[in-house]
């Protein structure tokens, strides 16, 4: 017949065997969840530092549009599409600074320099409000998507009566 002392004895290894196990599968749940926080913050972060931003690009000038409507284009680059008969051929080129942005027509040597607050951003797109002088518009970043499957990031700037539109380089 067993002691007393020799349950005892049996019930404390097997308690250790227990204990070591638990251990173990606490020490492998711990690794678990620790990857789980550590993929959740860097799915945070990306979302945050992965937005499009009109900083992040050399944009090419495309067309200038009216802004009713119609959306009539009345200016365009020379290597535009949007290129014919009665649409002037300008060529506008975009420097993107912290919180601001010049336009210059390039063969006038015009130069319009814009002010812009981020409103609002997320992975696919930043909207913001800009000023130049004492008017205020919208400038746009995000993708345009074409029926052939390719994207381009698009720099749309709403002023005025008009609607400017700049492609990435």
């Amino acid at each position: 017949m067993m002691r007393v002392v020799d349950l005892y004895l049996i019930n404390q290894r097997c308690s250790m065997r227990v204990r070591i196990r638990l251990n173990k599968l606490i020490k492998i749940l711990a690794a678990v969840i620790a990857t789980v926080i550590v993929c959740c913050v860097s799915g945070i972060f990306g979302c945050l530092y992965g937005e499009n931003r009109i900083e992040d690009y050399l944009w090419k000038f495309d067309c200038v549009q009216l802004k009713d409507d119609d959306g009539e284009v009345v200016a365009c680059s020379a290597e535009s599409i949007w290129r014919e008969e009665g649409v002037d051929i300008i060529e506008l080129s975009i420097t993107v600074g912290d919180g601001t942005f010049v336009i210059i027509n390039v063969e006038t040597q015009d130069i319009y320099s814009f002010e812009c607050d981020e409103m609002s951003s997320s992975v696919d797109s930043t909207i913001y409000s800009i000023k130049c002088n004492d008017a205020e518009g919208i400038a746009s970043v995000g993708k345009t998507y074409y029926a052939d499957g390719e994207e381009v990031e698009t720099l749309i700037i709403t002023f005025s009566d008009y609607n400017l539109y700049f492609y990435e380089k």
